[in-house]
């Protein structure tokens, strides 16, 4: 009997709690164990602290990743890795890099990590511990540039800061729902599916932000929305959003299609577009029902007829 390590059933292995992997797909080693006296198995990472010092991850088909090839590449030559023991049986593990200031990862007694410091990654890879379910602090205030899949499947943090961050990839923090405020000063753009499974948040204030792609948090409970520099939004923007009171775009340009659909039916929609030159809808669906919020809610100070549909 093994038990496994919470968020860890990858498509072609079951992660557990006592250095294990069993296998559910074939191709792969039915069960893999690790010997406890040089290695850690935290969600899906292996650490070795024995004579060879190394990171691996484990893939989704079961089969350990290295190097570059890994989320946690940026790591680059390791010098030691070293494990202690905390408060509540916490496991905590001091990565040494041969360049760079030290790493921690702490690991709950379940060996699912909860924690991660590390003020040397700039760059955060594809599927950034996408698989720690548990993880709740993220200490990386250097981040400039973040992946796909960024804590994706994270139930647990709270609140995220990174406040050098300019580039978000697709589906970050997908299927978190506890964060209730962020903050990302330097934020510049946003691939698709940014937090949209999040109904918790009620603010947002992105003050650099100039494009965004598709379903930006689709189903979200946002009442107040400020986006002073966006100027292009991808579909299905705010779409299926039941609380907006307000919603600040002075700079947008150009909307795809389903602009904040399925929004002004259920709220009192405060649309403050008053300083743009022109906007360009995808559909006329919506370019009729952004006039129709103008004219009945807000009645600006402009001819509505310099909303135009694009080619």
């Amino acid at each position: 009997f093994y038990k496994m390590i919470d968020g860890c059933n990858l498509d072609a292995c079951i992660i557990c709690q006592n250095n294990v992997i069993i296998a559910t797909l074939p191709g792969i080693e039915p069960i893999t164990r690790f010997d406890k006296n040089e290695f850690l198995l935290v969600d899906n990472l292996l650490f070795s602290f024995g004579k060879r010092k190394y990171i691996a991850e484990v893939g989704r088909d079961g089969k350990l990743k290295y190097d570059k090839d890994m989320f946690l590449s940026h790591i680059g030559e390791i010098k030691d890795i070293k494990l202690s023991t905390g408060p509540n049986k916490k496991k905590i593990i001091t990565i040494i890099p041969e360049n760079g200031e030290n790493i921690i990862v702490v690991a709950n007694k379940s060996n699912s990590i909860i924690e991660y410091h590390d003020k040397n990654i700039v760059k955060a890879n594809n599927y950034f511990f996408a698989r720690s379910y548990n993880l709740t602090i993220l200490d990386t205030p250097n981040i400039k540039e973040i992946g796909d899949n960024f804590l994706s499947d994270n139930r647990a943090i709270k609140n995220i800061n990174l406040p050098k961050v300019e580039h978000i990839g697709t589906n970050f923090l997908y299927y978190n729902n506890l964060v209730k405020s962020i903050d990302f000063p330097n934020l510049k753009t946003i691939s698709s599916k940014f937090m949209n499974t999040n109904s918790v948040m009620e603010r947002l204030y992105l003050p650099n932000v100039t494009r965004i792609g598709s379903d930006f948090m689709l189903f979200s409970s946002l009442k107040y929305v400020n986006l002073p520099k966006l100027t292009n939004v991808g579909e299905n923007f705010l779409r299926c959003n039941s609380d907006i009171l307000e919603l600040i775009l002075p700079s947008l340009k150009y909307a795809g299609r389903h602009f904040i659909e399925q929004t002004d039916e259920y709220s009192d929609i405060l649309l403050k577009l008053h300083k743009v030159d022109k906007i360009k809808f995808k559909s006329h669906s919506d370019l009729t029902r952004i006039r129709k919020i103008l004219l009945n809610r807000y009645k600006p100070k402009r001819m509505l007829d310099e909303f135009e549909l694009t080619n």
